[in-house]
């Protein structure tokens, strides 16, 4: 006579409060396929396998062009040391820092002051997935400009030297001269910023490095003051936090030594990033919360979806009928 055998599968009413609904179940696999999707793991082990390939070339290319680079960043400190000191001679009055402040610090400041102004009506309008989202896609673009830009380091300094050698020849002609304070801009907020970022790291103390005197130091206090009140304010979520400028220092005059595990945590960075947006990506679109998405939502209640969703409602509420109420029911009364 042959054994009963267990029912195991999931079946009944006992079971099925352990199941998910299958709507609930297709949510579940839309997200997940849309986190998977949108990391795009074919298109980056195939940017990785193509990087891997050219790694070492790239590498020793750098090392090679590394003390050429160094020599011509070294001559052109030179000529910027010489240009500080004519700049010295120019302005012998120390109220030219008041006109750094009136013409260069308080419009900087007005810029700064209009960018967080939006990313604050920004964040007050924006749902809280979607502003994950945005601030997600902030991060993964700064990490691949970055890690874009590492990868060609030794042309982008070659470039930003040849641009800086533009930037002397322009400062020269404006000193001395009527218009010789336009040199203030250039040389502090142009110039210096850049060559500064390009500064390696080898230099001897000796060295002058423009720490005292430069475009923070000289805008310093004028930063640091308030911004305007807003016109037309908004309250964002107490959490809120304004987001980060983050700056990039490359290029650089980085050590050959340093330049392949610099590469190395670009990649993580962008790997990180790029799963990071994946994740954020899968949960706004799993649930959208951006004023599109609304829109749409009330758009489908006006057009009839608000009144189903009354009688829908309405219809749950039955009479109470004694006569045919199931007998399982009458037992529990």
């Amino acid at each position: 006579m042959a054994q009963d055998q267990q029912d195991t599968s999931r079946t009944g009413a006992a079971a099925a409060a352990q199941c998910v609904s299958v709507e609930d179940l297709l949510k579940q696999v839309t997200s997940e396929l849309n986190e998977f999707e949108a990391k795009k793991l074919g298109e980056l082990k195939t940017d990785l396998d193509g990087f891997v390939k050219k790694k070492t070339g790239l590498v020793d290319d750098y090392r090679k062009k590394y003390p050429q680079l160094r020599d011509k960043w070294c001559t052109q400190h030179q000529l910027i040391e010489n240009l500080y000191r004519a700049l010295q001679c120019a302005f012998p009055d120390p109220d030219w820092k008041k006109i750094v402040d009136e013409c260069i610090c308080t419009n900087l400041k007005s810029r700064s002051c209009k960018w967080q102004t939006i990313a604050h009506r920004r964040r007050c309008c924006r749902g809280k997935l979607e502003s994950a989202l945005a601030e997600a896609q902030v991060k993964f673009d700064w990490a691949k400009k970055h890690l874009d830009a590492l990868q060609a380091n030794a042309q982008k300094v070659d470039a930003e030297i040849t641009d800086d050698d533009a930037l002397i020849k322009k400062i020269s002609g404006y000193v001395p001269g009527r218009d010789q304070a336009v040199a203030l801009y250039l040389f502090w907020f142009r110039l210096l910023p850049s060559h500064v970022r390009l500064m390696p790291d080898d230099l001897s103390a000796d060295c002058e490095k423009f720490t005292a005197e430069n475009a923070t130091t000289l805008c310093k206090k004028t930063a640091e003051g308030d911004c305007p009140a807003d016109d037309n304010p908004c309250a964002p979520p107490a959490d809120y936090k304004p987001p980060e400028r983050k700056e990039d220092r490359v290029p650089w005059l980085l050590p050959p030594d340093a330049y392949s595990q610099a590469l190395d945590c670009a990649w993580q960075d962008y790997r990180d990033a790029k799963n990071d947006l994946a994740q954020k990506d899968a949960a706004f679109k799993a649930k959208p919360d951006d004023i599109a998405t609304l829109e749409k939502e009330l758009k489908d209640l006006d057009g009839g979806g608000l009144e189903a969703k009354i009688t829908d409602c309405l219809r749950a509420h039955k009479p109470d009928d004694k006569c045919c109420k199931p007998e399982a029911a009458k037992a529990e009364e």
